[in-house]
């Protein structure tokens, strides 16, 4: 879910005249073949890595899951790195990518992953199971599974004894879904929602959207998400509210938001803030949980702005035992 929803969203509202020139176009990637030409050069520990055509800093890694039933997927960075720790890079909806989550993957290893690496953290950015699964079913599964065989020995396999976690919109969305679930050293959260209110709301117009692409993965989890979890006020989506679930919670968060977010608004963010801050004062034991607002931000500023790396720094400079040293880009 990119920018094309806030495009339909200002067409059926009226914001913007609407003709079919208007629709946006995007990629039929639910059955994408991967375009990039790899060949396998070790395995080790259920982990397979593949060199991949123009890929710098990294290998494509497949994970062999737990019961046997297929692998993980996903870049994992090469470069040496001065900290032990890693960072799992969860990408957002793969809507506009050709190569479909694959792709998706490898964009947040090339960006995102880029200045984690910069910083000396080992990167891991997953391709993450969209179409065919619900949020919070097969891709919460397969997270949780790559956090399972980091602390069966993965760890030592990759030289790291932190484990952070670093989502965006709909991968924010799963990050904090993950730290329902397992406990690592810290959680950053970029646009994502905390509570299914705002799919229930939009149910009709987000359900309407899904299904004008069929074949486009990240169009293709929303249908899915919709029809899984049911109509508006079904109890089944309260697998989905973190709010309520508040005292799920297991590692330290950091949540960054936008104020003029129109792809995922802010609401559910504030409502966890406004929770969490309620549970402190009733004398709950939670992890710690930070907030940064931006008042201006949309969905995009929050894998823009320095700002917002720079308070990154500080969250991960509370558990790191050498301090971060970053500077944005002269460029």
């Amino acid at each position: 879910m990119l920018r094309h929803v806030r495009i339909f969203i200002l067409i059926i509202t009226g914001l913007l005249p609407f003709s079919f020139a208007c629709i946006p176009v995007l990629p039929p990637n639910t059955e994408a073949e991967p375009a990039f030409a790899r060949s396998a050069v070790l395995q080790d520990l259920r982990l397979t890595y593949h060199t991949e055509a123009g890929l710098l800093d990294g290998h494509w890694v497949d994970l062999v899951r737990s019961d046997g039933s297929g692998t993980i997927g996903g870049y994992l960075s090469t470069a040496s790195h001065t900290r032990d720790a890693l960072v799992i890079l969860l990408h957002g909806a793969s809507t506009g990518h050709q190569e479909g989550a694959v792709g998706s993957a490898r964009e947040f290893h090339e960006q995102a992953g880029k200045v984690m690496r910069s910083m000396g953290f080992r990167t891991f950015a997953p391709a993450v199971q969209e179409c065919g699964t619900a949020y919070g079913e097969g891709d919460l599964t397969d997270i949780v599974e790559i956090i399972d065989w980091l602390d069966a020995g993965g760890r030592e396999t990759l030289r790291v004894n932190r484990v952070y976690i670093l989502g965006y919109s709909v991968g924010a969305t799963l990050a904090t879904l993950t730290n329902r679930e397992r406990m690592v050293t810290g959680v950053v959260s970029l646009a994502g929602l905390a509570s299914p209110e705002f799919l229930e709301a939009q149910w009709p117009l987000l359900n309407l959207i899904g299904n004008l692409y069929p074949l486009n993965e990240g169009m293709c989890q929303l249908r899915t998400t919709l029809r899984t979890y049911g109509q508006p006020g079904n109890p089944a989506w309260d697998v989905l509210d973190s709010v309520a679930a508040m005292d799920e919670l297991q590692s330290p968060m950091l949540l960054v938001h936008g104020l003029r977010d129109g792809i995922l608004p802010v609401d559910s963010v504030l409502a966890l803030e406004q929770r969490y801050l309620e549970r402190v004062a009733e004398g709950a034991i939670l992890p710690q949980l930070d907030f940064m607002f931006i008042p201006n931000g949309d969905h995009g500023t929050v894998m823009t702005s320095d700002a917002v790396v720079e308070r990154i720094v500080d969250f991960f400079n509370r558990f790191e035992p050498a301090p971060i040293a970053w500077a944005p880009d002269a460029d």
